[in-house]
C-alpha cells in the first residue's frame, strides 16, 4: 500500500512542487533576509537603491518623450495628415495610462531589488511566458538604443556637416554607454538633467506654436487651423472615401505606439533601485497621465497646426528628408536661429531616450540572469552595483545603428520603429495578462484592500485595452496586404517579432514541460511583502519648507487620499490595522504533517500591532471557534483539550484561528517523527493549509484542512 501511495503521488507531487519552484524554492542567486523574504541579488554584489523621487519621475518622463514625438510624428503627419495624428496619439495615451497603472500597482506592492517585468510574469503567470517576454523586452530595448542613435544621426544631418554619420553614431553610443556604466545615482542625475531639457523644450515648443498660430511670428500670419483646410485634416490612406479616412486613423494609431513603447515599464524596472519605492513609485505613476496629456496631447495638435502635411522636408522613407516637424514649422514662420536651437534640444532628447532604454534593457537582462534564463556572467555587478556585463551586452545591439551608413537614414529609422513597435505591443499584452492574474490572485486571497497603490476602472479597462492591443499587433503591417504594397523588408520589420516570441515560448515550455499557467491558488502574492513593509516603515516623507512645497505635497496627499478612499473595499480591517495592515507578520508555514496527520507541537502566534497579549486577537467568534472547528476538522487535528506553547489555546481553536488569520506565523514540529516541519511556503489563506514537506518523514504536506475559515476580508474582527 505504501508503494502504491508513492507511485500515485509521484505525478501530483511533481506538479505540486511547481507551485513556488520558479518563484521561491528554486530561485538562483536569492539571498534570504532576516525575516525569510527575498531580494534578488547578483553573483557579485547587488543593485543599490540610488534613485530618488525626482530621478524616477524624470526617468519615466524622459523615456516617454523622445524621438517618437519629435521626429517620428513627422512621418505620421506626412502619411495621413494632422487630424489622424492627433486622434492616434490621444487613443494611444489611453492604453499607455492603463499599462502604467498595471505596473504601478504590481511594482509598488513588490518593489524588490533586481525585479523586472519578466519577474512578475514568472511569479504570477508562467515561467515560459516570462522567458519569452524577457528576451522580447531586452530585444526591444536594445533595438530602441539603435533607433535613438539613428535618430540622432538624422537630426545632426540637418546642419549638412561634412562629418560622416558613422562618427556621430559612435559619439552618441559611447556617451550613452559612459553614462550607464557609472553608479546608478550618476545615471539618474544625468537622466534628470536630460529630461529637464526635454521638458523645457516641449513647453517652449508648445508656447512658440501658440504664438505662431495667433500671428505673433515675424511673418505676421495668423494661420490658425489653415493647414487643416489646405492641404486638409485627413489624407485618405490606401483607398478613398470613408474607408480611406478610417484607415488613415488606424495607421496613425498603430504608428503612434512607437512614441510610447516601453516608457511605462521604466518606472517598474527602476522600482528596485528607488529610495522609498512605496512612496515614490505611485507618485511617478499618478502624475504620468497628466504629463502625457500635456506633452503628447497638445504637442501632436500643435505639430499639425504649424506644419502642413505636404511639406517635402518631413521624415519620409521615400526621400532623404530628415527634419523634425517642429523645426520645419518654426523655419516656415520665419523665426531665425530658433530652428537650430530646437534641433539641438531635440538631439539631447534622442540621447536621453537612448540612455533610458540602455538602462532598462540591461536591468531586464540582469534580472533574467539571476533566474538562470540568461548567461550567469550577465549578473555580475561592480562594487557600485552596476551590472556592467548586461549593459555591454545590451549596448552591443545598438551597433545596428551603423546601418545608416549605407542606407537611407529615414528608411532605417522606419525599420527600427516598426520592429520596436510590434515588440512593445507584445510586451504590453503580456503585462496586462500578468496584471489580471495578479489581481485575481489578490482577490482570491482577499488582499485587494492591502494594495498600497490602487487605480480606477480595474480590471474592466485592462480587458478593453488588451483586446485593442491584440488588434493593433495583428494589423501592424496591414498596408502591406494591399495590391502592389508588399515589400519583404517591411514585412519582416512589421511581423518578425511574432514568430521569435512564439518560438521562445513554446521551446521553453516543451523543454521544461511547464503547465499552461499557474493556478490561482498557487500564485504567491505574499513572499517579499514583509521586507517591503519594513522598508516603507523606515521611510520619512519630505517635510515642506515653503509655500510651493506645502501646496505641492499637500495636493499630492489629497489626491492619494481620494484615490484610496474611492477604491476601499466594503469590508475593512479593524481600527488597529488601518494604515499598518501590511506591516504584520508574514504567513510562512503550515501545521499538519500529511503522513501522521497530526498538528504540530509548540505552535504559537506572533504578537500583532495593537494587541497586548497574543491570545487577545481572534478572527470570528472566539466562543464558537472550538465547536465549529471541532466538527469540521475531525480526528486529524488530535485531542482538542491539549495546549500549545504558552497560549493556552486548544488545538482545534488554534487551528480555526490560524485558518482565519492570514497574518499568523507558526513554529511547529511533526508529532510523530518529532522533527521540525521545514518552513518557506505560505499556506493558502482561503481554502486550506498547503505546506512544505516534513523534514522528518519526507512526505510532501498536501493535507487539506476541512472547514478553514474565510479570508481576512470575509472575517469578523473581535478585539477584547
Amino acid at each position: 500500500m505504501e508503494k502504491d501511495d508513492k507511485t500515485t503521488s509521484a505525478g501530483s507531487d511533481k506538479l505540486e512542487s511547481r507551485r513556488y519552484e520558479d518563484v521561491v524554492a528554486q530561485d538562483v542567486n536569492v539571498r534570504r533576509l532576516h525575516d525569510g523574504t527575498e531580494d534578488l541579488v547578483g553573483e557579485h554584489d547587488q543593485l543599490q537603491r540610488g534613485l530618488k523621487s525626482r530621478h524616477i519621475q524624470f526617468l519615466a518622463l524622459g523615456g516617454a518623450i523622445g524621438t517618437g514625438l519629435f521626429v517620428g510624428s513627422g512621418a505620421i503627419l506626412s502619411l495621413v495628415g494632422p487630424a489622424p495624428l492627433f486622434m492616434g496619439y490621444l487613443s494611444m495615451m489611453l492604453g499607455v495610462w492603463n499599462i502604467m497603472n498595471n505596473l504601478g500597482e504590481m511594482a509598488t506592492y513588490l518593489p524588490l531589488k533586481g525585479i523586472s517585468i519578466p519577474y512578475f510574469v514568472e511569479r504570477f503567470v508562467d515561467p515560459s511566458l516570462a522567458f519569452a517576454s524577457g528576451y522580447n523586452y531586452w530585444y526591444a530595448y536594445a533595438i530602441l538604443v539603435a533607433a535613438e542613435a539613428s535618430a540622432g544621426a538624422i537630426l545632426l544631418d540637418y546642419w549638412n556637416t561634412p562629418v560622416p554619420a558613422a562618427v556621430w553614431i559612435t559619439i552618441i553610443l559611447l556617451v550613452t554607454l559612459g553614462l550607464n556604466i557609472f553608479a546608478v545615482s550618476v545615471f539618474g542625475e544625468a537622466e534628470f538633467w536630460f529630461a529637464s531639457i526635454k521638458l523645457i523644450t516641449i513647453l517652449g515648443l508648445i508656447l512658440t506654436s501658440l504664438v505662431i498660430v495667433l500671428g505673433g511670428a515675424p511673418n505676421r500670419d495668423r494661420i490658425g487651423f489653415l493647414y487643416w483646410y489646405d492641404p486638409g485634416a485627413i489624407k485618405p490612406y490606401m483607398t478613398g472615401g470613408d474607408t480611406g479616412r478610417f484607415l488613415a486613423y488606424w495607421a496613425a494609431f498603430v504608428r503612434a505606439g512607437f512614441a510610447f513603447i516601453t516608457s511605462p515599464e521604466l518606472i517598474a524596472v527602476a522600482a528596485g533601485e528607488t529610495v522609498a519605492p512605496r512612496r515614490n513609485v505611485p507618485k511617478a505613476a499618478r502624475r504620468f497621465i497628466y504629463r502625457l496629456a500635456l506633452f503628447y496631447g497638445l504637442g501632436s495638435l500643435m505639430i499639425g497646426v504649424i506644419t502642413p502635411s505636404t511639406d517635402p522636408n518631413l521624415l519620409n522613407p521615400e526621400s532623404n528628408a530628415n527634419a523634425s516637424p517642429w523645426v520645419i514649422g518654426i523655419r516656415r514662420a520665419g523665426i531665425g536661429v530658433l530652428d537650430h536651437i530646437i534641433n539641438a534640444a531635440i538631439l539631447t532628447s534622442a540621447w536621453s531616450a537612448g540612455n533610458a532604454f540602455l538602462y532598462s534593457g540591461s536591468r531586464v537582462l540582469y534580472s533574467m540572469s539571476l533566474k538562470g534564463q540568461a548567461p550567469r556572467i550577465c549578473s555580475r555587478t561592480t562594487k557600485r552595483g552596476v551590472p556592467y556585463v548586461a549593459i555591454l551586452a545590451t549596448w552591443s545591439i545598438g551597433l545596428l545603428a551603423y546601418l545608416n551608413v549605407n542606407n537611407n537614414g529615414a528608411a532605417v529609422f522606419t525599420w527600427f520603429m516598426n520592429i520596436s513597435t510590434i515588440s512593445g505591443y507584445i510586451a504590453w499584452i503580456v503585462v496586462m495578462v500578468t496584471y489580471l492574474r495578479f489581481r485575481r490572485a489578490m482577490d482570491f486571497r482577499g488582499l485587494l484592500h492591502a494594495l498600497p497603490y490602487k487605480t480606477p476602472f480595474q480590471p474592466h479597462l485592462t480587458w478593453f485595452v488588451l483586446v485593442l492591443l491584440v488588434l493593433l499587433t495583428l494589423t501592424n503591417g496591414f498596408q502591406l496586404f494591399f495590391p502592389g504594397q508588399f515589400h519583404v523588408e517591411d514585412f519582416l520589420a512589421a511581423y518578425i517579432t511574432l514568430p521569435i516570441v512564439l518560438v521562445l515560448y513554446f521551446g521553453h515550455k516543451l523543454w521544461y514541460r511547464t503547465r499552461f499557467a499557474r493556478k490561482v491558488e498557487d500564485i504567491d502574492v505574499t513572499t517579499g511583502v514583509r521586507e517591503m513593509e519594513e522598508l516603507a516603515a523606515l521611510d520619512q516623507p519630505p517635510v515642506p519648507k515653503n509655500f510651493v512645497q506645502r501646496f505641492y505635497l499637500g495636493s499630492t496627499a489629497v489626491v492619494m487620499v481620494i484615490s484610496e478612499s474611492s477604491q476601499t473595499q466594503s469590508v475593512r480591517p479593524p481600527p488597529h490595522f488601518r494604515h499598518t495592515h501590511l506591516r504584520l507578520p508574514q504567513p510562512t508555514t503550515a501545521m499538519v504533517c500529511s503522513k501522521c496527520q497530526k498538528l504540530g507541537k509548540g505552535a504559537t502566534t506572533l504578537a500583532t500591532p495593537g494587541v497586548k497579549k497574543k491570545s487577545e486577537l481572534y478572527y470570528g467568534s472566539p466562543a464558537s471557534s472550538s465547536a465549529s472547528s471541532a466538527n469540521k476538522t475531525g480526528s486529524s487535528t488530535g485531542a482538542k483539550s491539549a495546549t500549545l506553547g504558552q497560549t493556552g489555546i486548544g488545538k482545534s481553536k488554534l487551528l480555526s484561528q490560524a485558518a482565519r488569520n492570514p497574518y499568523a506565523q507558526y513554529s511547529s514540529s511533526c508529532t510523530k517523527c518529532k522533527t521540525r516541519i521545514s518552513q518557506g511556503h505560505t499556506f493558502c489563506q482561503t481554502c486550506a493549509f498547503k505546506a512544505d514537506a516534513c523534514a522528518g518523514c519526507g512526505k510532501a504536506n498536501k493535507k487539506k484542512i476541512k472547514g478553514a475559515g474565510p479570508t481576512v476580508d470575509g472575517a469578523k474582527y473581535t478585539l477584547k
